[in-house]
């Protein structure tokens, strides 16, 4: 058997290039958004402590700003549907013709299976029909039935 050691390795640790790339294209524009946001947000506050018409028109602004994207993406997911429902309408007018074709085949291809299961269990049912008659033509010469009495045999309804 092989004896197999499991060495606990570190990952390499980045490189002072790739630190400083990710500090540069990474942490720095994004610390800049934040602190962009953050002072936006603190002039808001300040103007509208002194003015109750320009935090009005900050109020205003900010609306403008979360309604925007919301109102983008649902006109899109109307626009999405509406090209859905129109897809849809025209399948349904080509459905009732094709599903006729579909169903003609099934009925040929019925058709076909129904005289090849024909053809194959008619030896089988021919043999047992042969058989029954011959048991019932031996029960007749062999045990003639006497008149006025009924008969043995079972009868399926």
């Amino acid at each position: 058997m092989m004896d197999t050691q499991f060495t606990q390795s570190r990952p390499p640790s980045p490189s002072p290039r790739h630190r400083s790339q990710v500090l540069w294209q990474i942490a720095v524009p994004l610390g800049v958004f934040i602190l962009g946001i953050l002072a936006l947000a603190v002039l808001s506050v300040i103007r509208s402590s002194t003015d109750f018409e320009a935090g009005l028109h900050w109020a205003n602004i900010s609306a403008i700003f979360i309604i925007t994207p919301i109102l983008t993406f649902s006109f899109i997911t109307l626009i999405i549907l509406a090209l859905l429902i129109y897809g849809l309408a025209r399948l349904l007018k080509v459905i009732p013709a094709a599903s006729l074709k579909v169903w003609s085949y099934f009925e040929i291809a019925k058709n076909y299976v129904r005289l090849a299961s024909d053809q194959v269990t008619r030896p089988i049912v021919s043999a047992n029909a042969w058989a029954r008659q011959g048991q019932t033509l031996a029960g007749r010469v062999f045990h003639p039935r006497k008149a006025g009495q009924p008969s043995s045999e079972k009868v399926d309804i």
